[in-house]
């Protein structure tokens, strides 16, 4: 991986700007659940708007992007695993650019060009003012009412066999049969406080195995920025299993497995999840909502995962 230093310099290069340590740090830090658009703007004032621009210095950006590639090797976006302001001003200004590109470049910085296609959609879902939109390519948006979200009971829950990280839980969704979900909370909870314990699960991720079991599924939780602290995203009282999460505004239904793969869509809405100072779970600034109430975490001002 690049060092820091070369990492701003790089961006620098791609923003068109001479970046301070200052400007590197503020680009490198964590952008929150919705960015500062002004401070996108700032940062993003010098860089080219045309793709034929782009095209006629393509090789300028293909060094540079060799070096977020480089980055983008171990992790999903260039500042961790947090969206950060670089990556929202770097995405507008290779738009262009990767434009311009031809197949072979793009398919040697395979990891840039997987950020690329991630960020289109992920910024999107923010909703940047107009002014921004419209130098921005057009894709069709996850949102979160893509997410099945809905209330679970864990019925049972044993330690992994081969995994001293994993539980290996049986949770009633309201569904014919329970379903069989992994999650790595040994290090976090004991066996009595998740066995009994009711829940929020997404429903609508493609099965997968982990430890060599297969998982159906996702548990909620809300963990602090430095991973001490984790608590289940927990229904109000009320709640019966099956019933579905929905947010103000977000009328939509939950897709297809397959459809939230292939567009990545948890990945892009993951990020927006969070809980407020009083431990309300919300996507955005929309609480998660059950006829009986709102969702709430032990965990306040922690992500959700």
């Amino acid at each position: 991986m690049p060092t820091r230093e070369e990492l701003t310099i790089a961006i620098g290069k791609i923003l068109f700007l001479k970046l301070s340590k200052e400007d590197g740090s503020a680009l490198l830090k964590d952008m929150g659940a919705t960015p500062d658009w002004s401070v996108i703007a700032n940062f993003t004032r010098q860089a080219l708007k045309s793709t034929a621009a782009a095209r006629t210095i393509a090789t300028h950006f293909v060094k540079e992007v060799a070096v977020l590639n480089a980055q983008l090797e171990p992790q999903v976006f260039i500042g961790g695993e947090k969206p950060s302001v670089a990556d929202v001003a770097c995405y507008i200004a290779l738009v262009p650019a990767m434009a311009a590109f031809p197949d072979e470049h793009k398919w040697a910085l395979c990891n840039a060009s997987r950020w690329f296609d991630h960020m289109q959609h992920f910024v999107a879902s923010l909703s940047p003012p107009k002014e921004l939109q419209r130098e921005l390519p057009v894709a069709e948006t996850p949102e979160i009412s893509w997410c099945d979200f809905r209330v679970g009971k864990i019925v049972d829950a044993k330690a992994h066999p081969e995994s001293d990280k994993l539980y290996v839980e049986t949770i009633d969704l309201g569904e014919e049969a329970p379903r069989q979900i992994l999650s790595g909370l040994a290090h976090h909870m004991p066996l009595d406080k998740v066995k009994g314990a009711m829940v929020v699960c997404i429903c609508n991720l493609k099965a997968r195995k982990i430890g060599g079991m297969e998982s159906a599924g996702m548990v909620l939780c809300a963990g602090s920025a430095d991973k001490s602290q984790l608590g289940f995203v927990t229904p109000p009282a009320g709640a019966a299993p099956g019933e579905r999460v929905s947010f103000e505004g977000y009328e939509g239904g939950p897709e297809s497995a397959s459809k939230m793969d292939k567009k990545k869509a948890w990945e892009m809405i993951q990020p927006l999840l969070h809980t407020t100072a009083d431990g309300v779970c919300c996507y955005k600034e929309k609480p998660f909502t059950l006829a009986s109430g709102v969702c709430t975490a032990s965990v306040p001002n922690g992500g959700i995962s």
